[in-house]
């Protein structure tokens, strides 16, 4: 027995099935083939291995001769090589459908002139039925694991597989989207209303080493300061920071440097942006001169990143980040993740390194604390979604939205910050509740 053909019966088996009728009977045999039929004694051993072990696997079930009917019991539709032999053609199970492309078009034509014309119209129906109950029952062990509805859904992906190959389209199957809706039901999404980590702490770690001097640090450090800080200051996606071009149309200080504003590559399409449109300048303001806090400045920040990193520059490359390690061009939409995350870990490596470990820091949380600092702080939720570049509240507000009243006071007590593109200034009474979230 070969082994492929092992693999594909040492599937889970399947709880329904397709009946196909056929003008001639198939090469294949009416009533099961006794295991003493075989002669070879080290192939009958073999053989019976195998067959217990599928039995105990409960991957084929032992059926009396008695109370076997008519017809043919394989999942496996098979036909005759010109070689000898049988080749599979299609296994009824959802993982291991087979793609005609693979097989030559005489047997493809062979497959389809067997079957009578007045079963041709059922076979997709009852087809579709099939795989959308094996598709069902490929989602529903996930659910028991408790992962994200998320990665749940990942049907879309299966569906858009099959749909491509020629089968059915499960994204609009009425079962299946029962089944992820009453996951949904189950086990609703959990909103994370505190963020995971303290801002105040990352800020506090990047205005000592090995973040300042900034006019003598490593490259890499102030590569991810610098990185960090626009995340802060703008509250825009990573990819969009990735974007950013040191191009005179998309790079433009203000003549005292009180701002600066940003744009976007051309050739870059935001995720929510409409294409023909171009790309909504990003205004990023300065601290004042005599804060406190000016060493967190992201305008002092970006001039000492171009000024230091203008020798390293190739006319082929405007975007604003550039590699910090030799021998690379350029870098991806991860580097930016992978630097404000790395500056995260920093700071809390430096204070508690044990907490680090039981943290789970995402680069996305930035923009999320970015934007809801400045709604604490009287920004209007107009001005918030306009800083995140949201066309409506409802991903904001859903996704987005984190109460920051535990991290107030020693965030005030920094100074002023830039964030979500405005200057927060401490109140003189910093003792009310959370205005983002009463």
């Amino acid at each position: 027995m070969d082994k492929y053909y092992l693999r594909l019966l040492g599937s889970v088996s399947n709880s329904r099935g397709l009946t196909l009728q056929f003008k001639e009977q198939p090469p294949l045999s009416p009533v099961p083939i006794p295991l003493s039929n075989t002669q070879d004694p080290q192939k009958f051993l073999l053989l019976s291995t195998e067959v217990e072990t599928l039995l105990t696997k409960r991957a084929v079930e032992e059926v009396p001769v008695s109370s076997i009917d008519s017809g043919f019991y394989s999942r496996l539709f098979l036909v005759s090589k010109k070689t000898g032999g049988m080749r599979p053609v299609i296994d009824l199970f959802i993982s291991t459908l087979y793609d005609y492309s693979h097989f030559k078009m005489e047997t493809n034509r062979s497959i389809r002139a067997s079957i009578l014309p007045d079963c041709s119209s059922s076979c997709p129906r009852k087809l579709k039925n099939v795989l959308a109950d094996a598709l069902s029952r490929t989602l529903t062990p996930v659910n028991t694991e408790a992962w994200e509805l998320s990665t749940i859904s990942y049907r879309s992906a299966i569906s858009r597989t099959i749909q491509l190959s020629g089968g059915p389209d499960f994204g609009n199957n009425e079962f299946i989207s029962l089944l992820v809706k009453n996951f949904t039901l189950e086990r609703p999404r959990q909103r994370v209303l505190i963020p995971s980590w303290n801002l105040s702490l990352v800020l506090s770690a990047l205005k000592n080493h090995p973040f300042e001097p900034a006019e003598k640090v490593e490259i890499k450090f102030l590569s991810y300061k610098c990185c960090f800080l626009l995340a802060l200051a703008s509250g825009r996606r990573r990819s969009e920071i990735h974007a950013f071009s040191t191009a005179d149309y998309c790079l433009r200080f203000n003549r005292d440097k009180s701002s600066v504003t940003l744009l976007t590559d051309p050739a870059f399409l935001a995720k929510n942006q409409i294409p023909g449109r171009g790309s909504e300048p990003i205004v990023i303001p300065a601290l004042p001169v005599d804060s406190s806090s000016k060493v967190l400045c992201p305008i002092r920040v970006l001039l000492l990143y171009l000024q230091r990193t203008q020798s390293l520059r190739t006319s082929s490359n405007s975007r604003l980040f550039i590699p910090i390690n030799k021998g690379k061009q350029d870098l991806s939409v991860k580097t930016i993740s992978s630097w404000i995350c790395k500056t995260i870990q920093l700071a809390y490596s430096f204070s508690n390194e044990e907490l680090l470990n039981s943290m789970h820091i995402k680069a996305h949380d930035v923009r999320a604390i970015s934007t809801s600092w400045a709604l604490f702080n009287n920004a209007s939720l107009e001005e918030v979604l306009s800083a995140g570049f949201w066309r409506t509240e409802n991903s904001f507000i859903s996704h987005y939205l984190q109460s920051l009243a535990t991290q107030a006071q020693s965030l005030y007590s920094l100074g002023p910050l830039v964030s979500a593109q405005r200057v927060v200034f401490p109140p003189a009474s910093s003792g009310s509740g959370d205005s983002a979230l009463c």
